[in-house]
């Protein structure tokens, strides 16, 4: 009977003693979220420790093993070191890995802030413009950063024209070093004001005298550029049709002769020079050759444009 008792004795204190350590005992986890605050000291592991969830552990950048930007190494004593160093009344005993990875918490960008940096981007890019309406074409990515960014900056991927769809980069700094950057898609909405046909119009057509009215029009869903003055000495090199926008490609330059112009046709003939008048079959500008028909003839001539509707034949 007294053997038993010794040993339900031993069984007792051994039993005891274990609850005892085990009650200071902290059994890391391998892998560690790194808060805004720093680790959080109930989030490290198993234990039965009553933390308090308000109390963090700072990491001192010269801590950091292999840091990259979206986490880093830390060994166990050190993080041992740091628990006693900032919180001198928690003895504990910490167990398990040499050293634990430590991930850096999600980061998240206000859609709201994204959304007018982009907009000063395409206003910077386009210059003075009636309005422009930006949409995500896609969410704003999650992304992990160790360090806070106190700059941020924006910048379009493509060059010149503003398209329906762009890609604006967000990049990241700290002190003036990049942490991170990430790309978000745009739906762009760019209205100008823009000449707009209200009627048919035919090639050559001189462009004051066209039918249009000034509307505003989203420029990206236009392609080429869209004309602002309605230049003199120019005309249609197309047909514009009702409701389409006046852009550049449908201007050119208004010949020095045109197809049907009456012209003044010149012979030199010995010093002479004779002048009859005629009438342009073809068009071109200085230097161009056309063919006219003197007034009462069938007969064509060929000739060089020297002047607005003026030939010169050679005798």
């Amino acid at each position: 009977m007294k053997p038993i008792l010794l040993i339900f004795v031993f069984v007792y204190f051994a039993f005891m003693f274990c609850v005892k350590l085990d009650a200071s005992v902290l059994k890391l986890y391998p892998v560690l979220i790194e808060e805004k605050q720093g680790l959080r000291l109930d989030k490290l592991g198993i234990s039965k420790i009553n933390f308090e969830p308000s109390k963090y552990i700072k990491v001192p950048k010269k801590y950091r093993i292999g840091k990259s930007i979206d986490g880093y190494w830390l060994q166990r004593e050190t993080l041992l070191e740091l628990i006693t160093d900032q919180y001198s009344a928690q003895t504990i005993e910490i167990r398990g890995p040499a050293r634990v990875k430590v991930e850096c918490r999600v980061n998240e960008l206000s859609s709201k802030y994204i959304l007018e940096a982009a907009e000063e981007v395409f206003e910077r890019e386009i210059g003075r413009m009636e309005s422009v309406n930006l949409y995500f074409g896609s969410k704003i990515p999650q992304f992990y950063v160790c360090d806070n960014a106190n700059e941020i900056r924006l910048r379009r991927v493509a060059n010149g024209k503003i398209s329906r769809h762009e890609v604006v980069i967000i990049d990241l700094y700290q002190k003036s070093e990049k942490l991170h950057s990430l790309p978000v898609w745009f739906e762009v909405e760019h209205y100008k004001k823009a000449w707009v046909a209200v009627d048919e119009h035919a090639q050559s057509r001189y462009i004051d005298t066209l039918a249009l009215n000034r509307e505003y029009v989203d420029s990206a869903l236009i392609k080429g550029k869209i004309s602002v003055e309605l230049r003199p000495g120019t005309r249609l090199a197309k047909a514009l049709h009702k409701g389409d926008v006046l852009t550049e490609e449908y201007i050119e330059e208004i010949p020095m002769v045109e197809r049907g112009d009456n012209v003044k046709v010149l012979s030199i003939i010995k010093n002479i020079t004779i002048t009859a008048q005629g009438v342009s079959k073809t068009e071109g500008n200085v230097g161009d050759t056309v063919f006219v028909n003197l007034i009462g003839q069938k007969k064509l001539f060929k000739g060089r444009v020297i002047a607005r509707q003026t030939v010169l034949v050679q005798g």
